[in-house]
């Protein structure tokens, strides 16, 4: 850290980040003991947490000599939060995960076109909620006779989310 801040290069930092995220992973792995589902529930846990830090630091690098790396950041930090956040629907019993999903979608993407401005942030997000849209129907309604109807729906749902991705990208992002 003292190092980089004396520097002040961005390969460096990126290179910090790396190495900070595999000892963050190698310690967890050698302080967690027991099955394998609850390693994947510990990991989806810190997942999200790294990728959640990502996304803060993205927000802390937009003004200085770390400005290179917002965009990448935000990728992987949104990429991250997301996909573990999507773990948790599809392999937890608990259903509340599948609303609470639905609402940190929403929220990713209220977050890209308010505070991040982020077009990664709101590629991923509306991805992700494309998936969990697929994955509730699939759940819930892939062995009754209305699928074929759902699918033609959804078709006509994915196609609203992306006009109204590509709107919101271009009367806020750009």
């Amino acid at each position: 850290l003292l190092l980089n801040l004396y520097h002040q290069n961005v390969v460096l930092t990126l290179f910090g980040l790396g190495n900070g995220t595999a000892f963050i992973y190698l310690l967890v792995e050698a302080m967690v003991s027991g099955s394998a589902s609850q390693h994947e529930v510990v990991y989806a846990y810190l997942t999200m947490v790294v990728g959640l830090s990502y996304l803060l630091l993205a927000y802390t690098f937009r003004t200085g000599w770390n400005r290179p790396l917002v965009g990448i950041l935000n990728f992987l930090g949104s990429l991250a939060f997301f996909g573990a956040a999507f773990n948790r629907v599809i392999e937890s019993e608990l259903h509340v995960w599948e609303i609470v999903f639905f609402l940190l979608t929403i929220g990713g993407i209220y977050l890209a076109i308010s505070l991040v401005r982020s077009r990664a942030v709101l590629l991923v997000s509306t991805l992700f909620l494309i998936a969990h849209f697929i994955y509730i129907t699939f759940e819930y309604f892939g062995d009754s006779v209305s699928w074929p109807i759902l699918l033609v729906i959804l078709g006509f749902i994915f196609i609203a989310l992306g006009y109204f991705s590509l709107s919101l990208n271009r009367k806020y992002l750009q």
